[in-house]
């Protein structure tokens, strides 16, 4: 009995208590949103603040979050991968997200400070940065697969275990 609690105790602690990469299920539009939250399909200067602004307004993203990030459209199969052997699981985890994958190399990652009415741009920041998202498995899609379903900004590192 004891050695089955202590089993329970350890894996719940392991696994955070919660689904690990790719177990729980979204839909299609899980994904889709993450897309249009986070991968700019625009061309448009990124230093601009009027381009940013009108870029948030014409995607319906403005009063979403204070700081949204955003990558560039050319990395998205790179973003896609995290949530493959490509990706990696945090090198601390993070127990009130198990789902959470990183990339192994940095890409562009661009921090956009809006104001949450007007949507006013107030600050860019570009860096390049270690991609963390959650990735989830898309049940309805034609096949399923795991794909990233939400962006987690921090500073987590790649540990040594793969995705998925």
């Amino acid at each position: 009995m004891k050695v089955i609690l202590l089993t329970f105790f350890t894996l719940a602690f392991v696994r955070g208590g919660g689904a690990l990469p790719c177990e729980e299920t979204s839909t299609i539009d899980a994904f889709n949103v993450f897309i249009k939250k986070h991968i700019v399909q625009t061309d448009f200067p990124r230093q601009s603040h009027e381009e940013w602004e009108k870029y948030l307004k014409s995607e319906g993203l403005c009063g979403t979050a204070v700081v949204q990030s955003f990558i560039e459209d050319a990395d998205k199969g790179n973003v896609l991968k995290i949530c493959s052997k490509a990706g990696r699981r945090p090198q601390t985890p993070v127990p009130s997200r198990p789902s959470l994958c990183i990339s192994e190399s940095t890409m562009l990652v661009y921090h956009v400070t809006s104001d949450i009415i007007t949507c006013k741009v107030k600050k860019i920041v570009g860096s390049r940065d270690n991609v963390i998202v959650a990735c989830n498995r898309i049940g309805d899609h034609p096949v399923p697969e795991c794909l990233p379903v939400h962006y987690q900004s921090g500073n987590l590192k790649p540990g040594n275990i793969p995705c998925v």
